[in-house]
């Protein structure tokens, strides 16, 4: 895992380099669990989505000060490369979120699900 240390050597890469590198890193098909068992196997998730949307969140706070100072530079080039740095890491840690919600939305329904049999004397 990387540190928020690695936020300036991260945030170097080239717009095309950073991006590869978030996907390498940070893009994952969430598993479809369909039993309680299935679920609790991989309960680890909304932890780990967690922190990819908080470090994810950090390196957008520090892009933002990247884009802050390019612009103080008048510096173009650098400028759209930042800003297409920024935007890359925005839709990633937009995509941990959004992973986070459906799986969690899913645990929620399947406990509800599991909750009903129970109470109908089927679990």
């Amino acid at each position: 895992m990387v540190n928020l240390n690695d936020l300036p050597k991260i945030f170097a890469l080239s717009p095309e380099e950073l991006w590869k590198w978030l996907d390498a890193n940070f893009n994952r098909t969430l598993p479809c669990p369909a039993t309680s068992q299935e679920f609790a196997a991989h309960k680890h998730l909304l932890g780990e989505l967690t922190n990819t949307y908080s470090f994810l969140n950090s390196l957008l706070a520090y892009a933002g000060i990247q884009v802050r100072n390019a612009q103080r530079a008048k510096n173009k080039e650098l400028l759209d490369d930042c800003r297409s740095r920024r935007d890359t890491i925005e839709l990633f840690a937009k995509n941990a979120l959004q992973q986070y919600n459906a799986f969690s939305r899913m645990m929620t329904a399947q406990k509800q699900a599991d909750e009903e049999l129970r109470m109908l004397g089927e679990g």
